[in-house]
């Protein structure tokens, strides 16, 4: 059997909120279609470390700010620039997410697509955010979502989590029964 999607999850709604996040994986897998196999083979973050997370995030603060430096070279501006600012992540312990800010280093005024900003030191910006679920959250949607856990993987000193889910016995008879509709 082929894994149905392999891959890293796109969190939909809080991580806390187990039914958001089965809302989340059935989007990823759209209607379970019938020949794409059974399982689902899935890695997750599940660090909740506040001090191991703003240090693995903090040393690839070029990485987290790339997308300013990629603005500044492919977008048409005046004046814009990537290096005034920094990377300031913050941890959010009860959702379990990291917040990626860019907070501004030094004033910078600058137009683009024919607006006129000026901003100032210290003014911060949201990025996106990266959750971490823990592998309880993951198995309750997953089972929200119609899939059985078959095993986590990993763990240690190693946060990185590979779940390997099955569509649950439900889920592969209305498979089945599209197949033979077909």
């Amino acid at each position: 059997m082929r894994p149905l999607i392999a891959g890293n999850w796109k969190m939909h709604g809080l991580t806390e909120d187990s039914a958001a996040l089965a809302r989340g994986i059935r989007a990823g897998l759209g209607d379970l279609a019938p020949l794409s196999g059974d399982y689902l083979i899935v890695s997750f973050d599940s660090n909740s470390d506040e001090q191991s997370l703003l240090a693995a995030y903090n040393a690839s603060g070029y990485f987290c700010t790339n997308a300013l430096r990629r603005l500044a070279a492919e977008v048409p501006h005046t004046g814009f620039d990537a290096g005034a600012f920094e990377y300031a992540p913050v941890w959010n312990r009860s959702g379990r997410q990291l917040a990626h800010f860019w907070r501004l280093v030094r004033d910078i005024e600058f137009s683009l697509g024919g607006e006129s900003f000026s901003l100032k030191t210290g003014e911060s910006f949201h990025g996106l955010n990266s959750y971490k679920p823990s592998e309880a959250l993951v198995a309750e949607a997953s089972s929200i979502a119609g899939l059985d856990v078959v095993g986590f993987f990993g763990g240690g000193d190693n946060p990185l989590r590979i779940a390997v889910l099955r569509r649950s016995s439900a889920m592969r008879a209305v498979a089945q029964d599209k197949v033979a509709a077909a």
